[in-house]
């Protein structure tokens, strides 16, 4: 059931346990900014507009959100300036003021910018139960064994009555288990005529909004209160707690993943991002790490300790263990690895191999072809069905600029050899072993480009005894 509703995101803070200058709300977890986490819950309901409420790296805040709008987040955002932090009931006068600018009059949903794992669910439900029970305030509550720390709900007659802090509470009221979540649903009317009301806090100054809680129950308001489990609810305040609730985002991916027929052996400890798209059939071993945009497709394998990022690849692959892939291209049937390395621009073409300390650079390896060892190809286009042979250098860089080298198809490259760009290997020739080309390679030619070899007789026998008088010393 969909309701209508307005959004406020408290964003506005420092973040100042984390000690970094990066707004708290920017710090990335599984790939993307907290705020970006509430941003999607937000975007499974039918919310008209959000106001995050901005303060400490304003600028920079709003430039990511603005980020997330051309990516094709649809909800409309008015971004409220909180320019004086003087607490969460001052930062929702601020916010109310451009609600009613914008001459809204729904029901106003109040979540905090640091809550990563939030979901669409939770604040549906919260909504649902707030219009049902025809409430004017709802509190998003956690029922804890432990509530040391936490706001107590104190309810009367199934109607929230007040919230006491842990300092002000009596014995009895530390005795409860419901505390207060930090999210809330708020009907306009209520709003615009209590938060003029708030009173500053005789200790900090501060106006908060869990003030509105006792003003609306002396005002006669029904206050309610919604359950919540506290894993939806759990804030980032440092980055012990970011860690843990990235472990929670985690979890969540890998648990989507699996229901979508991907096979993934041990679930704690593989690590897909949010962003990532994984076809059905594919196995992913211990130790996985997928990053970014990746998109994989179906009945791929992907095994231990492997590391992908910003890539893109086909069905039917194979990823051995160990081997680093970012912002690269592999195309239905390919190898890649044990222990390969596809750098930015990498493409590989269906049923390619790339093999054991290979590196690849922003270049294209044709269908078929394989680079099975220790080997460099950097700013090159390797043809189809190309074999190159253990310890191939592709020589692209003078100290000035890179150069292109070109293996067209069907060639043969030895072992060891040295391809000095800008340089044309053209179809059906061999290049010998040992052989650095500094010169273009003709279609159907052999070439062999190494000194000759020269044996000096006797050498070795005047040579060893220096030698291991050297050692020696």
């Amino acid at each position: 059931m969909d309701i209508k509703c307005e959004i406020v995101v408290m964003a506005a803070g420092k973040g100042t346990r984390m000690r970094s200058p990066l707004p708290k709300v920017l710090h990335k977890i599984s790939g993307w900014p907290i705020l970006r986490h509430v941003f999607t819950a937000i975007e499974g309901l039918s919310a008209e507009r959000i106001y995050p409420i901005l303060g400490h790296g304003l600028e920079a805040v709003q430039s990511e959100i603005e980020s997330w709008r051309a990516d094709g987040m649809q909800v409309p955002v008015t971004v409220c300036e909180q320019k004086e932090q003087k607490g969460t009931g001052h930062a929702l006068q601020v916010a109310l003021e451009a609600v009613s600018k914008n001459g809204a009059k729904l029901p106003v949903v109040i979540l905090s910018g640091d809550g990563p794992l939030i979901t669409s669910d939770v604040l549906q439900s919260l909504l649902l139960k707030h219009q049902e029970s025809q409430a004017q305030f709802t509190v998003g509550g956690m029922e804890l064994e432990n509530p040391f720390g936490y706001g107590r709900l104190v309810q009367e007659n199934g109607l929230v009555k007040k919230c006491v802090e842990e300092k002000d509470a009596s014995d009895i009221e530390r005795e409860i288990q419901l505390v207060n979540g930090g999210i809330y649903v708020a009907e306009n009317s209520l709003l615009e005529e209590l938060l003029p009301k708030l009173s500053p806090s005789s200790v900090t100054g501060e106006l908060y909004l869990t003030e509105l809680i006792e003003l609306g129950a002396k005002a006669d308001k029904k206050i309610i209160t919604e359950v919540v489990a506290p894993k939806y609810l759990h804030g980032v305040n440092d980055f012990e707690q970011l860690s843990r609730a990235q472990r929670i985002l985690w979890g969540r991916k890998v648990k989507d993943c699996m229901r979508e027929g991907v096979r993934i052996e041990d679930s704690n400890h593989t690590y897909i991002e949010m962003m990532v798209e994984i076809g059905q059939g594919t196995r992913i071993e211990p130790n996985v790490y997928i990053y970014g945009n990746s998109k994989i497709g179906r009945n791929v394998t992907i095994q231990s300790g492997s590391r992908l990022e910003n890539v893109e690849i086909a069905d039917n692959v194979m990823i051995k263990a160990h081997s680093v892939l970012q912002n690269s291209t592999v195309r239905e049937g390919a190898v890649v690895g044990p222990m390969a390395h596809l750098r930015p621009g990498a493409d590989l073409g269906p049923g390619s191999k790339v093999g054991n300390y290979v590196e690849v650079k922003k270049s294209v390896i044709g269908k078929g072809s394989k680079v099975s060892h220790l080997s460099y190809v950097g700013d090159a286009e390797i043809g189809e069905d190309v074999n190159i042979g253990c310890g191939f250098v592709a020589c692209n860089y003078d100290g000035v600029k890179k150069s292109k080298t070109t293996i067209e198809d069907r060639a043969f490259i030895g072992s060891s050899v040295q391809a000095i760009a800008p340089v044309t290997i053209h179809a059906d020739s061999y290049v010998s072993t040992g052989s650095v080309i500094n010169r273009d390679v003709p279609s159907g030619d052999l070439s062999i480009a190494r000194a000759r070899q020269v044996n000096k007789e006797g050498y070795a026998r005047k040579f060893l005894p220096k030698k291991n008088a050297f050692k020696e010393e």
